[in-house]
């Protein structure tokens, strides 16, 4: 996984290819240069890794005997705090090595990758979870489509989902379901919803998107289930879905819904 991600080495011209690999002590060196770029200590890095503090000692020291799964474990947390690890090669002779921070990420698919960013081990967790209705009209028409979105914001970075966000289909009714019930019961007290509901951010390019939902005004999300309710305001499918999940006491969105309902009485 060092250097960066294939998803993003098309857009990172000079990256070097997975097949390219760098000695242990430019990793060593990268690992030790993303935690202070990041403000995070070696003793939380190794948590989120699951490593000892021994090992990911080592590996920072450029020592051999470290693995390469276990590179791959320590570059996948900070890749998700928003760590680059970038290499390129110099006008003059030799190598550049090179770290960027990706304040404005925007994954394609945020049914299969939006659970693990709310992870409690996680490096760096969400300061807040904005929640929106996105749309790829500025006001309801007949063809238009509606998604749940959710906007990540972290010390360093912003997430956005909502290209292939979450809907009521049975594709992703259990993604939606997983990560309902992880933002309430981890986050409840970090979660927003925009006002207007309504976002036309899916026919947007990502630096729009992003603009458009800072400069949206949020308040406080005690209960999902009316944006639940906007996605199926156009779909009877959707409702008839939502409404049948919501009857079966131990389906996961029932438990959402009985979760929220404990807070709300606490």
């Amino acid at each position: 996984m060092l250097p960066p991600p294939e998803n993003l080495q098309a857009s990172a011209e000079n990256t070097v290819a997975d097949s390219d690999k760098l000695s242990a002590v430019d990793i060593g060196a990268q690992v030790r240069a993303a935690r202070v770029l990041l403000g995070v200590s070696q003793s939380a890095l190794a948590h989120a890794a699951r490593l000892s503090l021994s090992t990911l000692n080592d590996l920072e020291h450029g020592r051999e005997s470290v693995r390469q799964r276990t590179r791959e474990q320590v570059a996948r947390c900070l890749e998700d705090a928003g760590i680059l690890f970038v290499r390129e090669h110099a006008a003059v002779e030799g190598r550049m090595l090179g770290l960027l921070l990706h304040r404005e990420a925007r994954p394609e698919n945020a049914s299969d990758e939006a659970q693990r960013w709310l992870h409690p081990d996680a490096l760096v967790p969400p300061q807040e979870l904005i929640f929106f209705v996105a749309s790829t009209h500025p006001r309801p028409a007949p063809e238009e489509t509606l998604r749940l979105g959710v906007r990540l914001l972290f010390p360093h970075r912003t997430v956005l989902f909502d290209l292939a966000g979450f809907d009521l289909s049975a594709l992703r009714l259990a993604a939606l379901s997983r990560f309902l019930f992880s933002a309430f019961s981890l986050y409840s007290d970090r979660l927003l919803c925009t006002a207007p509901l309504r976002l036309p951010t899916l026919a947007m390019s990502n630096a729009s998107a992003h603009r458009t939902l800072e400069q949206t005004a949020a308040r406080p999300l005690h209960d999902p289930f009316p944006l639940l309710e906007v996605l199926t305001s156009s779909d009877e499918r959707a409702a008839i879905t939502l409404a049948t999940c919501l009857r079966q006491h131990d389906h996961p969105l029932a438990r959402v819904r009985h979760l929220i309902e404990a807070q709300l009485d606490a």
